[in-house]
């Protein structure tokens, strides 16, 4: 799980560099870090991926309605515990 954060680690570094957003959106950078929000177990992926995501949607609102219906059916289940 280690190696995983550290991955998740590298590309919400490139987040910040607003030169390499339109590469990670292209290359589903963004699904990434959906993927790893939906692991219940892993809290420092889960925050490393929340940063990322809100860094990647800060100025694109149809990027961040994307974002939000694509994560609004995992958060909503965990909200309510069943997980599956």
């Amino acid at each position: 799980m280690a190696y995983k954060n550290y991955a998740l680690q590298v590309l919400a570094n490139c987040v910040g560099r607003e030169y390499l957003k339109p590469h990670l959106t292209y290359h589903d950078g963004i699904f990434c870090f959906i993927e790893g929000l939906k692991d219940p177990h892993n809290t420092m992926g889960n925050r490393i991926c929340a940063k990322a995501l809100v860094g990647l949607t800060a100025n694109d609102s149809s990027l961040k309605a994307r974002v939000i219906a694509e994560i609004a059916g995992p958060m909503k289940m965990a909200a309510l515990n069943e997980h599956d």
